[in-house]
């Protein structure tokens, strides 16, 4: 999943309860680790705004929304 993407948070929900259901016979799960991540190669004074809003998308507002 693309976390950066919120649209796709609702599709990857129910995939994620149909494999808990299938799988391990469970509703729920114990603990989640996110570990969504990316890093512009670009120096601080090259960095473009595209690559600083898809950094943002990632580490907090995808997070934060999901």
């Amino acid at each position: 999943m693309d976390v950066a993407n919120l649209n796709q948070f609702d599709g990857f929900s129910e995939a994620a309860r149909q494999v808990l259901e299938t799988t391990w016979r469970r509703n729920s799960f114990d603990f989640l680790i996110n570990n969504a991540g990316i890093d512009s190669a670009a120096p601080f004074d090259k960095m473009t705004e595209e690559n600083f809003d898809r950094l943002f998308l990632v580490h907090f507002k995808g997070v934060y929304f999901s």
